[in-house]
């Protein structure tokens, strides 16, 4: 018996050679499981290298940055490369033909002036192949922030002793003089204040009121400034110390102790309780009879030393 089995395979992270098993299960109580090997070659239009274009931390106040790709043909023949145009108002591109149909070179400029912190795009190439007609080239840039804060976020302790306080300051990436308008928590319980001293930066401060609980997860707290590029900054609350415990519901039982092992009153042959012994004791005292003694138990060669004795005596 043959029977087909029809694969679809996703090439979106694949590059040249590849090599992927698939399982398949059977009713054969022999063979119950069989392993089967997938093997193939991703065909590209185009070799790109490197294959993305990243910035990293780009300096807001600093000039223009380049960065070369160099792009030859792949498995379909000669190719024709044209840019498409790009929208993105930081980024400037040239493309340029070194080989006919062979090779290029692009290059890719970004420049300030900045008004976000991450910027990431694709480049958009018309390949002239019939079969990859398009290719794309990811672009991103990490630009340092504007404003940053010291410290980086407030960290409250979950055991704070009351009117605890942190404050931090903000740190402009130019030479100009900016103001800090007002602050706000989005947890109303906690109180967030600016302190101006003569001579010194201002400062955005938290305290923890008296009987403050920490709450689970993490809060915000939203500066306003003077800046028009960055009028609002925001720093995270963060809780440290043991979290709370959830309570968990439990279908145990929940036992008595165990109370101390009952006596036997020896003369009607039942359990009493702690009560009726120290009763039962006293009884017995105003009677004049002597207490039971305790019942010793035989060790278990006891038996065969009577059955032994009894052999001899018959």
């Amino acid at each position: 018996m043959t029977e087909e089995l029809a694969v679809t395979l996703s090439c979106h992270k694949l590059n040249g050679k590849f090599d992927k098993k698939i399982r398949v299960t059977t009713n054969d109580p022999n063979k119950p499981s069989v392993t089967l090997v997938c093997k193939g070659q991703i065909l590209e239009a185009i070799n790109v290298s490197p294959k993305q274009v990243y910035f990293p931390r780009i300096a807001r106040t600093g000039g223009d940055q380049t960065k070369k790709v160099v792009i030859t043909k792949g498995d379909a023949g000669p190719i024709n490369l044209k840019l498409k145009p790009n929208k993105v108002e930081n980024l400037d591109t040239k493309l340029t033909e070194v080989e006919p149909g062979e090779k290029y070179e692009l290059e890719v400029t970004i420049k300030p002036p900045f008004k976000t912190d991450r910027i990431r795009t694709q480049l958009v190439l018309e390949t002239g192949v019939e079969k990859a007609p398009e290719a794309k080239i990811v672009v991103s840039a990490t630009v340092t922030p504007r404003v940053t804060t010291r410290p980086v976020r407030f960290v409250v302790p979950r055991k704070a002793q009351p009117n605890w306080e942190q404050c931090a300051t903000l740190v402009w990436d130019d030479k100009g003089t900016h103001k800090i308008l007002g602050a706000t928590c989005d947890d109303p319980d906690l109180k967030v204040t600016i302190k101006e001293e003569e001579g010194k930066p201002q400062r955005v401060c938290l305290q923890v009121p008296e009987g403050y609980k920490a709450p689970r997860g993490v809060r915000n707290v939203t500066i306003k400034t003077d800046d028009d590029i960055s009028p609002t900054v925001k720093m995270q609350v963060r809780f440290s110390g043991a979290r709370p415990r959830r309570t968990v519901p439990t279908n145990r039982a929940i036992l008595p102790k165990a109370n101390a092992p009952a006596k036997v009153d020896r003369t009607k042959g039942k359990a009493v309780t702690k009560d009726e012994t120290t009763k039962l004791d006293e009884e017995t005292e105003e009677s004049g009879e002597k207490p039971a003694s305790p019942i010793k138990l035989r060790k278990k060669d006891a038996p065969e030393k009577q059955k032994d004795s009894t052999k001899k005596s018959n």
